[in-house]
């Protein structure tokens, strides 16, 4: 299935749906990479039920990869991942509202990272370098 417009709004209903699916099945992170310097936010869900990926995958703008298993017991999984960090954003504001406190903590902290990546990229950064966590799940800018 293509991945649809990062710019789509996601009907209410739909954020509705997509929001209880997340809560219990998804993953919101905010990461370090390149020895800390850098900052990456995700979301992520993993689920052995195809045609609900593919709906949630629809939903949020992004592809489903299939993830055979080696253990013949085991079901396929099938996984949808944002990274970029307008999808990220797009997805976190939809379901915001309906997620439980702890999504919403993640939420928030990604939308505060992704906002200070954008301002470093309109600075001609690549990425938000420095910025280390505040504590509690709160980012701050470097000194």
């Amino acid at each position: 299935m293509p991945a649809t417009n990062p710019i789509k709004t996601i009907p209410r209903e739909e954020a509705i749906w997509l929001a209880g699916l997340l809560d219990g099945e998804g993953c919101f992170g905010s990461y370090r990479c390149n020895g800390g310097r850098n900052w990456f936010t995700t979301v992520v869900l993993k689920m052995t039920d195809r045609d609900v990926v593919d709906h949630a995958a629809e939903l949020m703008g992004g592809n489903v990869k299939t993830i055979p298993q080696h253990n013949p017991k085991h079901k396929t999984q099938y996984v949808v991942q944002i990274q970029n960090i307008d999808g990220v954003n797009r997805v976190g504001l939809a379901v915001f509202q309906w997620m439980g406190e702890r999504r919403k903590s993640e939420i928030a902290k990604q939308l505060e990272v992704n906002a200070l990546r954008q301002e470093t990229r309109t600075e001609g950064l690549a990425w938000a370098k420095g910025v280390p966590w505040a504590g509690k799940g709160e980012v701050r800018r470097a000194s």
